[in-house]
């Protein structure tokens, strides 16, 4: 399976390669996150830096791997793993021929499985590639089965093992590679932005300013600009407006609701700006959208 048809990216200013972009993951619909496997085969292909809301875990079987989150760049061999927490920014290119596990867990569905803790008390350790511990030889195990179980065509009984298989990865992973927010200073950007967009999920239905948020921060407009931007490499209306686009896209696909009701509920208000959006940073209409079964 080759990644660029498993991964779509919908990205804002598409034309422009070093942008740094959102992703809009869509998991599997009859499970609560994706999982997919690839080979790379172009091996001058780099995914560009891009960000997203799930928790994405690389694990590479066979070849190499290199996987840059923000200033720190690891080269993932046989056998080694990455973790990238959400909104962390990253990109990665193959250096050989090589056989992947992606997995994409997405914030929701690590927040109810972790009790609202992940990104509240932890996150994940990126720098896991090099370790050789004995309990992550379970872990690897864990991965393999997981890349065997790989399929489109899963029945029931499929889907509840890759579910029981995933609470048994996070099990591990929380046991082994937390990292307690509380005592960790250098994570305060990480928090900020973890409340940033939880302030922005659940209040982008309606009008939200950048006054409002630093508000809430208590911090200046201009830090709380920067803040995001040094973090996200976004500004707040394009990143409330990729939000925003996320939240219709998936009322597109799996509700009977019209675009006007969905540009209401999306906080767009109208027709007219979610097609404003949507031409903006898709170059096509939500219509046109819908009819490609993007």
């Amino acid at each position: 399976m080759i990644y660029e048809e498993t991964c779509k990216i919908m990205t804002l200013r598409v034309n422009k390669m070093t942008d740094i972009t959102h992703e809009l993951i869509e998991n599997d619909k009859a499970i609560p996150f994706k999982i997919f496997d690839f080979h790379a085969r172009d091996l001058s292909r780099i995914i560009p830096p891009h960000w997203h809301q799930n928790t994405e875990i690389l694990f590479c079987k066979h070849g190499s791997l290199r996987v840059k989150i923000k200033n720190n760049t690891y080269n993932l061999h046989s056998n080694d793993f990455i973790i990238i927490n959400p909104n962390e920014i990253h990109s990665t290119q193959s250096l050989s021929k090589n056989w992947v596990l992606c997995l994409q867990l997405p914030y929701s569905f690590l927040q109810r499985a972790t009790l609202d803790r992940f990104t509240h008390n932890f996150i994940f350790n990126a720098n896991s590639t090099k370790r050789k511990q004995p309990q992550d030889d379970k872990l690897r195990e864990n991965f393999c089965e997981l890349l065997t179980s790989i399929s489109d065509k899963r029945n029931l009984s499929q889907n509840l093992f890759l579910l029981g298989k995933i609470y048994e990865l996070l099990s591990l992973l929380v046991e082994n590679y937390s990292m307690d927010l509380n005592d960790e200073y250098q994570l305060i950007n990480t928090k900020f932005i973890s409340k940033l967009l939880n302030i922005i999920n659940k209040n982008y239905q309606n009008k939200l300013s950048l006054p409002d948020v630093a508000k809430k921060f208590s911090y200046s407009e201009a830090y709380t600009s920067r803040l995001i931007k040094d973090n996200l490499g976004e500004d707040f209306t394009s990143l409330l407006i990729s939000i925003r686009l996320d939240k219709s896209i998936t009322l597109m696909k799996y509700s009977d609701k019209t675009l006007e009701e969905i540009a209401a509920e999306t906080g767009f208000t109208t027709y007219r700006n979610l097609y404003n959006a949507f031409k903006r940073v898709y170059q096509i209409s939500p219509k046109e959208f819908i009819k490609r079964g993007l």
